[in-house]
């Protein structure tokens, strides 16, 4: 039987869309092969329009007990970073007051780990962020990422407010209002924004002393609901696994960093590429093991593809690696 040439490129489109149905998209459970990351250096990310790193889709990969366990025990001492946002003009005493105040919530109510005021700038002007930039525009680099990982937290609190103020009969009224800014440590992806607004603060000796009280008594009476929203979108976020960042210094073999990717991949959960800085090369770490498990699974992946000479250094969940030159 002779076919029309219509007949023939229907039955070669037919053939391809069977092939293309049948090929299978990768891992798809917890019990598949380990897969490599996104082939070095590119990396397999981009960013939002505010700036902040988009992953790649999740592996779909069951959680087992153990996961599951480890996580609830995580979410329970989540550890908090406080600061204000530098891109709004606040006044520099009421904003370290309120993130002062915020912190002390967080330790004596919820008994959570905080991070100092004064290490959180000193780690600010480490990991390169400019004084006046908000959290947004840190987070197009690495810097704000690198900021809350050095510091292993897991809840990056961003807080913004104003006071309206005014004398009346002798009296000094103040009132406080703004909002927090929950972000996600590993991209600065913005998760959720709480307004708040406190109560009205009089004071009959001084303004100074109705605007102090006006801010500390309206973050202490947000921070309750601040917590339980950080809670539950950690809880959906972190399903993904923890957050480290592990950056390697230098340029190295092109096949050696496969391998070690590979490598790593079968140890984690997942492994992921991102943008980096001129140099280096960085990969995001998602699992459910603590730190020492983490820096055991990077020394031995760098052992079987040739870096065993560059021992992995360490602060808080960010990882360096020299590569041998």
């Amino acid at each position: 039987m002779t076919r029309h040439p219509g007949q023939t490129a229907l039955v070669l489109f037919l053939a391809a869309l069977l092939a293309a149905s049948c090929a299978t998209p990768g891992r798809v459970g917890a019990q598949a092969e380990p897969v490599a990351a996104a082939p070095l250096p590119e990396a397999a990310s981009g960013r939002s329009p505010d700036g902040a790193l988009v992953l790649p889709p999740a592996l779909p990969l069951a959680l087992s007990r153990q996961d599951e366990a480890f996580l609830a025990a995580r979410l329970s001492r989540l550890s908090w970073l406080v600061y204000y946002d530098e891109a709004a003009g606040l006044d520099a005493r009421l904003a370290r007051l309120a993130v002062g105040q915020a912190n002390r919530y967080l330790q004596s109510r919820e008994a959570l780990s905080v991070t100092d005021f004064d290490r959180v700038v000193a780690a600010r002007k480490d990991a390169g962020i400019e004084t006046g930039m908000s959290s947004a525009a840190a987070g197009r680099t690495p810097a704000f990422r690198r900021l809350c990982l050095s510091l292993d937290a897991d809840v990056y609190l961003e807080l913004a407010f104003s006071v309206k103020s005014e004398v009346r009969e002798g009296r000094y009224y103040a009132l406080a209002q703004g909002e927090a800014r929950l972000r996600e440590a590993a991209t600065a992806s913005l998760l959720g924004t709480i307004p708040f607004e406190g109560q009205p603060s009089i004071s009959p000796s001084s303004m100074d002393a109705a605007v102090t009280n006006a801010v500390t008594q309206a973050v202490w009476l947000a921070m309750p609901s601040i917590t339980a929203r950080a809670r539950d979108l950690l809880g959906r976020t972190l399903r993904r696994g923890i957050c480290y960042e592990l950056v390697l210094s230098g340029t190295g073999d092109r096949r050696i960093l496969e391998s070690f990717t590979r490598e790593l991949s079968g140890r984690l959960r997942e492994v992921v590429s991102v943008p980096a800085l001129s140099g280096e090369t960085d990969l995001l770490l998602f699992c459910f093991l603590d730190r020492p498990a983490v820096e055991a699974a990077i020394r031995d992946a760098a052992a079987l593809s040739g870096l065993a000479s560059a021992p992995a250094t360490a602060s808080g969940r960010l990882f360096r690696l020299e590569l041998p030159r």
